[in-house]
């Protein structure tokens, strides 16, 4: 390697230092600006100051492709302090010893997020020989592991299942079973609510009570490794309370969600299976759909590009779960399924009426985006 590169990558080595050490210090002082916020009681995101931020940042850049880069390199700064800002915003904990089971992806998501905001809360699991909770041990987001359920559920005040939703099932009814002294609250946090919202009525009474709670929060990938602590901030995390629910327990659980970082809804439970398998369900099955209808022509595969990849990252999701969620949420997914081929019918497009179309429903979309943006 030439005396010339190595000058050259250490004089780029001393300039990132730089930019850290000013990112660093942005940060502190967005610190300092979110608790000006929140005790005038202002919102987080100011979207005309962030417009504001990128303007000016992008004229002051000199660099033709810094220039052009400003945008989306400030986009993801400004992006990541309101995520830091949100999943510190709440501290209100109202639990002092955590059980769970199931440690892949969501369960292993909110185990690192009440660990990374409060080590000192203790989480408790089942003892199983698997990866994902060798891992969590290992990395120290489990502090005990019981042999039984039954000293799991006496030794915790809150129980999350973050299992299959049939597990779900049957582990409920386990625990129904089991007398306790203390009073204890179990959540889970399956994608379908109709028939477990019915169970958790039946099962709650003076001692156990269970809430049906789902966050909308998720990746493709699979397992504790992909966990993440602020996998939750600013998604919605449905809470379906039944009859039997204790308002106390509802604001609890509310507290436990924003906690995360996560924004509480409440919904029925019948209600939440059908919209959920709008916007979640039936765009695993389109994305598998449309791979597979892709896959019957090999070799257009070699030639697509990041869209067919993002459009289709949901196909490579987690199949023995997407399989639950179908079944037990089939006669909605199917429904929508049969609504989105007559509305695709409906909406026939002809060369008159793209142009019409694809602008209104960008319209539409950009909206979308800019409220929840706005809103987060």
């Amino acid at each position: 390697m030439s005396t010339v590169l190595t000058d050259l990558r250490k004089q780029l080595d001393l300039v990132d230092d730089q930019i850290v050490d000013l990112l660093d210090k942005r940060f502190k002082i967005s610190d300092l600006v979110a608790k000006e916020k929140n005790a005038s009681n202002i919102p987080i995101t100011n979207h005309q100051r962030e417009l504001e931020v990128i303007s000016r940042t992008q004229n002051r850049a000199h660099h033709p492709a810094l220039k052009q880069s400003i945008p989306s390199i400030y986009e993801q700064i400004i992006s990541a302090n309101k995520s830091y800002r949100q999943f510190h915003r709440y501290n209100d904990f109202p639990f002092n010893k955590i059980g769970i089971l199931g440690l892949g992806m969501i369960g292993g998501s909110i185990i690192k997020g009440i660990k990374t905001k409060k080590p000192e809360i203790s989480i408790a699991t089942l003892k199983r020989n698997s990866d994902n909770n060798s891992k969590a041990i290992q990395d120290h987001y489990i502090d005990i592991e019981y042999s039984s359920l039954s000293d799991l559920v006496k030794n915790v005040d809150l129980l999350i299942l973050a299992i299959p939703i049939e597990s779900i099932i049957v582990i409920s009814n386990e625990i129904a079973k089991i007398q306790l002294k203390d009073k204890l609250i179990i959540i889970d946090v399956a994608s379908t609510k109709g028939d477990i919202s019915q169970l958790f009525e039946s099962l709650s009474n003076d001692t156990i009570e269970y809430i049906p709670t789902h966050p909308m929060a998720g990746s493709h990938n699979s397992g504790f490794e992909h966990a993440q602590p602020e996998l939750f901030i600013n998604q919605p995390w449905i809470v379906c309370e039944h009859n039997r629910n204790l308002q106390i327990s509802i604001s609890k659980i509310t507290s436990l969600i924003t906690f995360l970082g996560s924004n509480p809804v409440y919904l029925d439970g019948i209600k939440h299976d059908e919209q959920v398998a709008i916007v979640s369900h039936l765009i695993f099955v389109i994305s598998t759909y449309l791979f597979a209808y892709a896959n019957l022509f090999p070799d257009t595969l070699k030639i697509a590009g990041s869209g067919f990849r993002s459009t289709t990252r949901l196909a490579s999701g987690n199949v023995d779960m997407h399989t639950q969620i179908s079944h037990y949420n089939f006669e909605n997914i199917n429904r929508h399924i049969e609504g989105f081929i007559q509305f695709i019918e409906d909406h026939a497009l002809s060369k008159n009426n793209l142009l019409d179309f694809f602008e209104l429903n960008k319209r539409r979309r950009d909206t979308y985006i800019k409220e929840t943006y706005e809103n987060s």
